[in-house]
């Protein structure tokens, strides 16, 4: 039954609060100008929440962090949001090494980077990133059987396909890879020597 100045709370959508010394604990309700102790918590409820990686709920909502952002460090916010972020991404993606949640700014094509450890991870498959077109590509995997129709090829170094239209066997690709459009092998070994 502990009262505390509305100045050191932190008030919530749903009309209860967090006094100042337990911003991420005790949870409250309103009583006249001062608020009194409705429910107390032995651990600190953003912190738990952040560390059982289940963001803080009260009243059934989802809680920002918003409101309690002047009794916390930066670091902490920003860890907080990056849990809020993971927990309504739909189909998140993680780092095939370390697991660390990969948001959406750091997946470029299918290729996800995490913040963590750098690691590059193919989010169609989970796996580390590869050359060529990820097994559970459906849409790759189409190109790939057009491409054998019309007669397409696929860089040596990496896999993207190319046509050619006319000119010389000496092809260059998007990558910087110079290579022989009838024999696939380096420019620099074929030098359009090989047998067509």
């Amino acid at each position: 039954m502990e009262s505390f100045k509305m100045t050191e709370m932190c008030v919530f959508i749903c009309s209860h609060a967090y006094c100042k010394d337990c911003t991420k604990g005790n949870v409250l309700t309103y009583s006249n100008r001062h608020i009194q102790l409705k429910k107390k918590k032995s651990t600190e409820a953003f912190a738990a929440a952040l560390k059982s990686k289940t963001p803080l709920k009260c009243c059934g909502r989802i809680i920002p962090i918003s409101p309690a952002t002047r009794f916390l460090s930066a670091t902490f916010i920003s860890s907080y949001n990056l849990l809020i972020l993971e927990s309504t991404t739909r189909k998140p993606k993680y780092c095939v090494k370390c697991s660390t949640f990969i948001p959406s700014v750091h997946i470029h094509g299918t290729i996800g980077t995490c913040t963590k450890c750098r690691w590059r991870t193919c989010t169609l498959c989970g796996k580390k990133e590869h050359a060529g077109v990820c097994a559970e590509d459906k849409e790759g995997k189409e190109l790939l059987r057009l491409a054998t129709q019309k007669g397409w090829k696929s860089c040596p170094r990496c896999s993207r396909v190319v046509d050619k239209v006319d000119g010389c066997l000496h092809m260059t690709c998007k990558c910087g890879h110079q290579w022989c459009w009838s024999c696939l092998k380096d420019w620099g070994k074929c030098g359009s020597r090989c047998p067509r």
